[in-house]
């Protein structure tokens, strides 16, 4: 997803539910979910997307934690209870860049 050009610009809040019910429908399954599948599901996410990124901030895959951590930083603005579920993260969190992202968060 992250390799899409103008991800940002087209995200909508149709595109935000539709990832929403991918990862859910996924998860379901017991399928392999895209770990950046975060970035087009947060910016319009509704409650049950921001339940599924929080959730995803402490996947065991650390590329899931990253791009969910990104994610969740990127609309800070519009969800900032979402920063108490980063710095908890951040005191958890083994993986260097995880751990960059998150802090980089919570600082601003």
């Amino acid at each position: 997803m992250e390799a899409i050009i103008g991800l940002e610009r087209r995200g909508n809040p149709e595109l935000s539910r539709m990832c929403a019910d991918y990862v859910a429908e996924l998860a379901a399954a017991g399928r392999e979910i895209a770990t950046d599948i975060w970035l087009p599901l947060a910016p319009h996410a509704n409650p049950a997307g921001l339940a599924q990124l929080r959730r995803h901030l402490s996947e065991p895959n650390p590329l899931h934690r990253f791009y969910a951590a990104r994610a969740a930083a990127s609309v800070l603005h519009k969800h900032p209870e979402l920063r108490a579920d980063l710095a908890m993260r951040l005191g958890l969190e083994s993986d260097g860049q995880v751990r960059r992202v998150l802090a980089t968060a919570i600082l601003h």
